[in-house]
C-alpha cells in the first residue's frame, strides 16, 4: 500500500505550478479557441468560440478547485509518511483521501471534454487533435484524446 502511495506521489510534485495569467495561457497554448488559424481549420463559429471561451473559464476555476484539494490531500500523505509512527489506519485514510482529490482533479479535465464534445460537430471533434494537439491534454499527464500519450508532457 506505500509503495503505491510513493509511487502515485512522485507525479504529484509536477502539480505545484506557478499560476497562468491571461497573458500567459495563449502563449501556453492553452486558448487554443482563439487562434484564427485554429478557428479556419475547424470552421468553428463565433457562437462555437464563445461555448469554448466559457467552458475555458469554467474548467480553470475548477481546476484551481481541484489542484487545491489534490495538494492538500498530498501534503497530508506526506505528512503522515514523514511522521515517526503513523498508524497505518490514518495512513489508509489519507491514502483514499489523496485518490479521491486525484479523481475529482481528472473529472474536470473529462467533465470538460464531454462538454467540448457537444459544442463541437464530429468532424470538428475528429480533426482537433490534429489541429489543435493542447486541447485534449489531460491536466500535467500530457495524456490527449483517443489514448495518445506523451510521456514527456509536451505537446
Amino acid at each position: 500500500m506505500i509503495a503505491t502511495v510513493c509511487f502515485g506521489l512522485m507525479g504529484l510534485a509536477a502539480l505545484a505550478v506557478q499560476p497562468v495569467d491571461a497573458a500567459n495561457r495563449l502563449r501556453a497554448g492553452t486558448d487554443w479557441w482563439t487562434s484564427t488559424e485554429v478557428q479556419e481549420s475547424l470552421s468553428l463559429t463565433p457562437d462555437q468560440v464563445q461555448k469554448i471561451a466559457d467552458l475555458e473559464a469554467g474548467k480553470h476555476e475548477a481546476m484551481i478547485a481541484a489542484r487545491q484539494d489534490l495538494m492538500k490531500a498530498y501534503r497530508r500523505v506526506v505528512t503522515a509518511l514523514d511522521g515517526s509512527a503513523a498508524p497505518s489506519a490514518e495512513l489508509a485514510d489519507r491514502q483514499q483521501t489523496l485518490e479521491k482529490a486525484w479523481v475529482g482533479y481528472l473529472q474536470v479535465d473529462v467533465n470538460y471534454w464531454m462538454e467540448l464534445r457537444g459544442v463541437l460537430t464530429q468532424q470538428q471533434w475528429q480533426q482537433l487533435p490534429n489541429v489543435a494537439p493542447r486541447a485534449l491534454r489531460m491536466g500535467m499527464l500530457g495524456v490527449r484524446g483517443r489514448g495518445k500519450v506523451n510521456v514527456g508532457g509536451g505537446s
